[in-house]
């Protein structure tokens, strides 16, 4: 996706041409506790777009890459590489929000201790199955003895119905855990159209 286009018709029949290598979100996580989830994409809530939310069609969605970093810190929640899409009262008429043109990348390591899921994929609602959608590639690197991930949840290559147009790569390397690990996605939306592939090398 880096150093292509996209080209998207907006509310007003304009032509709308964005440079996906322009947009870029790094998160670097190295310490302390976040109570709840981490997304390395936007929130698609339509009333969050001010001052017309009836005029966006695309809340929540990232033309661009990102790029979660965590080698340090407690998260209670789980962990998503992509967004988080919602249902209000502008879903049902514009239901394609919180998606991702670009590439999406999850890096744990050090002493990352995650309490909840893994998912390098984005989090949407099966009832909608484009929501939630990344456009791109997908890869997740879990590397070294020390990262806690808890024993009761799974990993993910994919995300929690969310669906993916492009490829996976799930690397897990010198770890010591105790999860259930799939290549691609959580739900019957959770759909891959592209190769999902993972590579372990340590106990799980």
């Amino acid at each position: 996706v880096v150093g292509k286009t996209m080209t998207r018709i907006n509310d007003e029949g304009q032509e709308e041409t964005y440079k996906l290598d322009e947009s870029e979100v790094v998160i670097n996580i190295t310490g302390g506790t976040i109570e709840n989830s981490v997304y390395g994409g936007g929130y698609g809530k339509f009333q969050n777009c001010e001052p017309n939310p009836e005029m966006a069609d695309d809340g929540g969605t990232l033309y661009g890459n990102t790029t979660l970093n965590i080698t340090g810190g407690v998260i209670k929640g789980s962990v998503y590489g992509g967004s988080k899409g919602i249902e209000d009262e502008y879903t049902t008429s514009k239901p394609n929000i919180a998606q991702i043109y670009g590439n999406v990348t999850v890096n744990i390591s050090g002493n990352a201790d995650i309490r909840g899921f893994v998912y390098g994929g984005s989090e949407g609602l099966s009832k909608y199955a484009n929501m939630s959608k990344i456009i791109g590639k997908i890869s997740i690197n879990i590397n070294g003895q020390n990262v806690k991930i808890a024993d009761d949840t799974n990993i993910y290559g994919g995300g929690k119905a969310g669906q993916v147009d492009g490829t996976i790569t799930l690397i897990i390397n010198d770890v010591n855990l105790k999860n259930n690990i799939y290549g691609a996605g959580d739900g019957k939306t959770a759909i891959v159209e592209g190769l999902a592939q993972s590579i372990v090398n340590g106990t799980v």
